[in-house]
């Protein structure tokens, strides 16, 4: 009997470690995914007539043991030994660690002179902002203020705020421009110090309004309820605030005008439909206006029910151009490029530069603006040409655009599909970019703009030192290709990746949510590279409804998510993780940031607000949503919730109960600080491993 404890014994603890070791290897190879670094900004500094080009990049990367990401900003001087691109080489470069602020964001003077920085420290009632403003040929700190102290406005919306967080210096470096929450303060009837018998004073201190509820912009942006556009005077750092601008009016992509006259941006307009959620979503009503700080006068650019985003002018200050489409239906669509002539006289002349493509083209064609993606400096020389990536079929493209004749040129990929790109600055014809692939993490290029019809001679050279990446190249072992679908006579497209070893490996199907989004050729997310390294091979697929392939394309979507494909195909699947899913259209409709949504996808319908959401609605709502399939699921049930999501409002507990009294093996993830994304650095760590433990698990059996 003792020896065959001691054979249980043994054998229990061989299993234990064991599990253990794999555990370890698996936290290790995260770990290590976690410390490539990826690059976030670049910036060119050249003088003119000079060979040497100083390139300024600021890369990323996760401290997992300070679950928080860190930042460092490498220095490189680039050198000549001819004329040419390729004569260029890496003459030094240097990497500095940067400290971390919450919603830390930076922005250059027009001259490259200056940088300001705006700073969060504290959080709660502690959290104070400050602008900082550093002299780069002084090498000096010329301002730093405390801008919550002056109590002209609330919480400064910072780069996570998206559209709405801007910082830009003015044209005469004098000011720095930022959006913030208009200055809310309201009573209770029994505070001490409200002065009853005057009148005035009690309408002032907006007494009983307190718990008045004030709409936010949805998911990501619970903060912004009444932005309002700011600026800081450089010398005194003193705030203005525009607030002559209506309260109704919430201001997006805010820029200055040339010469400082005044301020344009596309104003997100609130009248009697409710807010709906904004991030994600380029299809919100608005108008593109024009603010005079002199007088004070808003004039009304943009014409008709539309949604404009990202203003640009032109460096010679003769054009603004934007990207617009009609604010209905899906919440992606292609855009058409617009610009009208600066300043301004008179009758506001709009012409449509690039009109929306509607129909799906042959992969070499032009696809339409779809996440079209500009930088602060994204002009030729000349100021004709705009230069920006947007998405083109699974891929994202740099392209440039002649905002005169509409003429597009590709600038990447000519010849040989290197992966996609994004556009990091544009100074005297330089362009600086990324570009990554499936199975290589993103390298900094360097590439000079040919001339008009020339692009085809677009040359470019890599200018970063990839220490890191050389290192960790064992963690790259896969290989990747397009694949092509076709179903009920329509076609579509996928990125599959497979491990370089092993055979008979299991697959993921790994659709994009949205639905309106795009899987596109580029250096993928942690998990994925988890399960990669971890044996699987991941096919990413752009079902009907995705962007990158024209606006009827998007229009028709016929796709399908994790949660409805192993109700309607049981047993195909061995097993499954969703990641905040829809699983009940109709009951998402009542508590979604973008109810609209649930209407347009469930329906086909636009929602009317002033009518009652009928029997028949909300029939196809279920009909279109997981749950109607749920009784038919066998497939073991893995779900990650963010329990701050305001998108896809966590409302799975019906789902699971089905799944659990059926007896099919499920478990729920929830992270309390997380909203939809789920990519905080303990979160994303945390799902990605479960993930693949749980696939492990399902396959075992």
């Amino acid at each position: 009997m003792q020896h065959l404890l001691r054979r249980m014994s043994t054998a229990t603890t061989s299993a234990a470690e064991y599990d253990v070791k794999a555990l370890l290897t698996l936290k290790d190879l995260y770990g290590d995914l976690a410390q490539i670094p990826l690059p976030s900004q670049g910036r060119i500094d050249k003088k003119t007539g000079d060979d040497l080009i100083k390139v300024t990049t600021t890369w990323d990367n996760r401290a997992m043991q300070l679950n928080m990401p860190t930042r460092q900003q490498r220095v490189s001087l680039i050198g000549s030994k001819g004329p040419e691109v390729t004569d260029r080489y890496l003459m030094t470069s240097v990497s500095l660690p940067l400290c971390n602020y919450e919603n830390q964001r930076s922005t250059y003077s027009h001259s490259n002179s200056r940088v300001a920085q705006l700073l969060t420290t504290g959080k709660g009632d502690d959290r104070k902002q400050y602008l900082k403003i550093y002299n780069l040929d002084e090498h000096v700190e010329e301002l730093c203020t405390d801008l919550t102290t002056q109590k002209k406005h609330g919480i400064i919306h910072g780069g996570g705020c998206l559209p709405f967080g801007c910082l830009h210096f003015s044209y005469g470096e004098g000011h720095v421009m930022y959006v913030a929450e208009r200055l809310a303060k309201a009573s209770q009837y029994f505070d001490a110090d409200i002065e009853w018998d005057n009148e005035t004073k009690v309408f002032e201190s907006k007494v009983g309004k307190k718990f008045e509820l004030l709409e936010s912009w949805g998911e990501q942006n619970q903060e912004v309820k009444r932005p309002v556009i700011c600026t800081v005077d450089r010398s005194s750092g003193q705030v203005t605030v525009y607030d002559q601008i209506p309260s109704h009016i919430s201001p997006c992509y805010a820029k200055w005008a040339p010469e400082d006259s005044g301020i344009v941006f596309f104003g997100l307009e609130e009248g009697d439909t409710p807010r709906l959620g904004r991030i994600y979503c380029n299809n919100r009503k608005g108008s593109v206006y024009y603010y005079d700080i002199k007088s004070g006068e808003l004039t009304k650019i943009s014409e008709g029910d539309i949604s404009a985003e990202d203003l640009q002018f032109s460096p010679d200050g003769n054009t603004l151009v934007w990207f617009q489409r009609a604010a209905d239906g899906p919440h992606q669509a292609v855009l058409e490029m617009v610009a009208i002539d600066w300043p301004m006289k008179g009758t506001v002349e709009k012409r449509v530069v690039v009109p929306i493509v509607t129909e799906k083209r042959s992969a070499n064609e032009f696809q339409g603006f779809s996440f079209p993606q500009t930088v602060a400096r994204s002009w030729s020389a000349d100021s004709k040409r705009l230069i920006l990536s947007t998405a083109w079929c699974s891929k994202l493209e740099l392209i440039s655009v002649n905002v005169a004749t509409g003429e597009i040129e590709k600038l990447s990929n000519n010849g040989i599909c290197l992966g996609s790109w994004s556009l990091l600055d544009v100074v005297d014809d330089e362009i600086l970019a990324t570009v990554s692939a499936p199975n290589r993490p993103p390298n900094v290029l360097l590439g000079r703009l040919p001339e008009s019809g020339k692009a085809e001679e677009m040359v470019w050279v890599r200018i970063d030192e990839a220490k890191a990446i050389d290192s960790r190249r064992h963690l790259f072992e896969f290989s990747w290709e397009f694949v092509n679908f076709e179903r009920d006579g329509a076609t579509y497209e996928g990125i599959l990746m497979i491990p370089n070893e092993g055979n008979n490996l299991p697959m993921v199907v790994n659709p994009h949510g949205g639905p309106h989004g795009a899987s596109w050729a580029v250096w993928p997310r942690r998990d994925l590279t988890t399960l990669l390294n971890s044996g699987y091979a991941v096919l990413q697929v752009n079902f009907r409804g995705s962007v990158g392939f024209g606006d009827d394309f998007i229009r028709s979507h016929g796709g399908f998510l994790v949660s409805h494909l192993i109700g309607q195909y049981p047993g195909f699947y061995k097993s499954c993780v969703a990641l905040n899913p829809v699983v009940n259209v109709a009951t998402m409709h009542d508590i979604t940031d973008i109810p609209e949504w649930c209407f347009f996808e469930g329906t086909g319908e636009m929602a009317d607000w002033t009518k009652t959401t009928t029997t028949e609605q909300r029939e196809k709502m279920f009909v279109s949503s997981p749950m109607a399939h749920v009784e038919n699921a066998v497939t073991p049930y893995l779900l990650l919730i963010g329990e701050k999501d305001l998108r896809v409002v966590p409302h799975y507990r019906a789902f699971i109960r089905s799944l659990k009294a059926r007896g099919v093996p499920c478990k729920v993830l929830t992270y309390p600080p997380s909203n939809h994304p789920l990519d905080e650095v303990n979160v994303e760590a945390d799902y990605s491993i479960n993930m693949v433990r749980w696939f492990e698990k399902s396959l075992s059996k």
